[in-house]
């Protein structure tokens, strides 16, 4: 059984609108021959991770208006797109959308997915179980998810199960354990804090949308190793117990009588 969580994406235009209103003063520059030439002369036609030249990634930016889709937010990592996040400290982030799935017990990251594209959360499940199930070795039959992932029921055999209101078919004992089965799944999210802000997941300093995919499986890497590691670490100290246990000497109790 799978958990999976990842954030709701937009494209950015009204964070657009805003930047462009306080420079309304400022005529735009088209891009014109003048500017390619210009551009070309120039060491910046080396192509970037995405295919796209430097030269013309300029020219997107010149050409780009607040309304468009597929903007180009920086020429360096021409591939990242505006994602919004819907929270009040922080509305908008800029970067690689990523899944992850881990397993309902064992709290072991299965699954690691960094998208290229900003694409809907239900679309994204068919690439996060085939890795799922290359890990593992069999067919998850049931994933767990959040409401983002609403429209799909089935994924190449694999039920998907987002919250949802009980139906009054529904027997007691049956909503209990849709109730724990949700509140298993808010255990994703932890995990997902932890991999930002403890191993470096929340910025990533690698090259193109490969350094992105490196980070991430690098970042779950780290994870199921240090969940190894304490695991390991807890049985041999259990063992250690058991084995002074054993071997202290018992003091001998003096006869009655």
């Amino acid at each position: 059984m799978l958990q999976q969580r990842s954030p709701k994406c937009l494209d950015g235009s009204t964070l657009a609108k805003e930047s462009t209103k306080a420079k309304a003063s400022t005529p735009r520059p088209t891009p014109s021959a003048n500017h390619s030439k210009h551009f070309d002369s120039g060491a910046g036609t080396k192509a970037n991770p995405g295919g796209e030249s430097i030269t013309e990634s300029r020219l997107r930016v010149l050409a780009q208006k607040p309304q468009d889709r597929q903007k180009v937010y920086s020429l360096h990592e021409p591939h990242i797109y505006c994602i919004a996040k819907d929270k009040e400290h922080k509305k908008y982030e800029f970067g690689t959308k990523a899944s992850i799935a881990m397993g309902k017990n064992s709290g072991v990251i299965v699954a690691a997915v960094a998208h290229l594209t900003n694409q809907y959360d239900g679309h994204t499940l068919p690439e996060v179980l085939e890795q799922a199930e290359a890990v593992t070795g069999s067919r998850a039959r049931l994933a767990i998810v959040d409401r983002g992932y609403r429209g799909h029921s089935n994924v190449d055999g694999t039920e998907i199960l987002p919250p949802s209101t009980p139906s009054n078919t529904q027997s007691r004992t049956q909503r209990s354990k849709m109730r724990r089965r949700f509140r298993r799944r808010a255990a994703i999210e932890p995990v997902i804090s932890h991999l930002k802000h403890d191993y470096r997941l929340l910025r990533c300093f690698l090259k193109g949308f490969i350094g992105d995919q490196m980070n991430l499986l690098l970042a779950a890497a780290a994870w199921n190793f240090r969940k190894w590691m304490r695991e390991g670490a807890a049985f041999w100290l259990n063992f250690l117990y058991i084995l002074i246990g054993l071997t202290r000497p018992t003091r001998c109790q003096p006869a009655n009588g």
